[in-house]
């Protein structure tokens, strides 16, 4: 299990759709969307239209977290009765 700090430095990414890869010649290019602490990104990752978000990861210093995980994470973190530490910030995945 890895451990996610809410404050943590992250990117949140995206593959781009069929109309961009298909202007610039390139099919599933990555585009950095947003750079912030992970908390941040997962937000920003959540207002996502729900269709779309398969195409959307968080890039950290530890690894990429995919969408499922994501949505994980911030159901733990609003979770208080899930044994988080709350008190710093973190969580294990």
């Amino acid at each position: 299990m890895i451990q996610v700090d809410m404050t943590a430095p992250a990117t949140l990414c995206r593959t781009t759709g069929d109309s961009s890869a298909s202007r610039s010649g390139k099919v599933n290019e990555a585009v950095a969307v947003a750079h912030g602490p992970f908390v941040i990104m997962a937000h920003g990752y959540l207002a996502q239209p729900l269709a779309k978000r398969s195409a959307f990861w968080i890039r950290s210093a530890q690894r990429n977290v995919m969408p499922a995980e994501i949505e994980e994470t911030m159901r733990r973190w609003h979770d208080r009765s899930n044994g988080a530490d709350q008190s710093r910030g973190a969580i294990v995945l």
